[in-house]
C-alpha cells in the first residue's frame, strides 16, 4: 500500500524494510496483482475515466484525492484542463 499511496523509490523501500532493492522489486511485482484482485473483489477499484458507485453494503468509504503531477501535454486544451493553479503544475 505504501508503494501505491506514496510511490517511493526502491532504494527508500529497501532501507525501510531492511531488504535489497531487487527483493523489493520482486515483492512489488508479486503483491500488486494480489492487492488489485482483492480490491476488485470488494468492488473498490475503478479507473479514472470510469464513474464510481459506492456499493450498497458499505457504510463508509475513504478516497485519496491527492493531486499527482503528470506529464505536460502538447495539446493546449488538455494542458488547461489538467493545470492546477494551486500546485502551479500539471496534475
Amino acid at each position: 500500500m505504501i508503494y501505491i499511496k506514496e510511490y517511493p523509490n526502491l532504494h527508500f523501500m529497501a532501507s525501510h524494510f531492511q531488504m535489497s532493492q531487487s527483493k523489493v522489486s520482486e515483492w512489488i511485482a508479486f503483491l500488486l496483482p494480489v492487492l488489485f484482485h482483492s480490491l476488485k473483489k470488494c468492488s473498490l477499484v475503478f479507473h479514472s475515466n470510469e464513474s464510481f458507485e459506492i456499493p450498497e453494503n458499505l457504510d463508509n468509504i475513504l478516497c485519496d484525492v491527492t493531486e499527482r503531477q503528470i506529464t505536460r501535454s502538447i495539446d493546449n486544451d488538455v494542458q488547461k484542463e489538467y493545470y492546477s493553479v494551486k500546485k502551479k503544475s500539471h496534475t
